[in-house]
């Protein structure tokens, strides 16, 4: 299931607890709009030059902050894929603020849950190449469902949720869309 409108986010949250409780899938633009957002507020002369550089807007900010406060997610999951991703991207995009960011980051980084994938797993799948690195996410969900029996992800990329996730039957696993829902905050 995928929840892409402000109506689908009053569900039940005893039923989306179940789904957030042991942690939420992220992908990379959530970790670089989430600590790109808490480095802004220590430097706020920065703020428009760093968000240009890295190509995230306020409503991308402030989409998050609400879906994250609002479905009460406390803990996020990452791969070492899309950790890699998260990393090259701020060195490549925010070089003179890369070292400072990394290091305020670090400690917070550390906290995050982490599901190992096999990269030649992720080579394998036959959408890798349209998705790269982000097929891990799906291999992270299912082991989050072998284990708890539910799965979270949330994302930027509309079109990789609605081509893996986009199945109303799935009562196991749930899909935050940030990228359709962000108009709305």
């Amino acid at each position: 299931m995928i929840i892409e409108n402000p109506q689908e986010l009053r569900m039940d949250l005893s039923k989306i607890s179940n789904f957030v409780k042991n942690g939420v899938v992220a992908d990379t633009n959530v970790l670089l709009i989430l600590f790109i957002s808490k480095y802004i507020k220590n430097c706020e002369d920065n703020k428009q030059h760093l968000c240009k550089k890295i190509n995230i807007t306020t409503q991308q900010i402030s989409c998050l902050g609400n879906v994250i406060s609002n479905f009460r997610i406390s803990r996020l999951i990452i791969t070492p894929h899309i950790f890699s991703e998260f990393i090259n991207r701020i060195r490549r995009d925010l070089k003179e603020d890369y070292k400072e960011i990394k290091k305020s980051s670090s400690d917070e980084l550390r906290q995050f849950l982490e599901i190992y994938t096999n990269k030649n797993d992720l080579i394998e799948h036959n959408k890798f190449l349209d998705f790269g690195n982000d097929i891990s996410l799906i291999f992270a969900t299912e082991e989050q469902i072998k284990k708890y029996k539910f799965a979270t992800i949330i994302s930027f990329d509309g079109r990789f949720l609605r081509e893996f996730f986009n199945d109303d039957k799935d009562i196991h696993r749930l899909a935050i869309n940030l990228d359709s829902l962000k108009f709305f905050y």
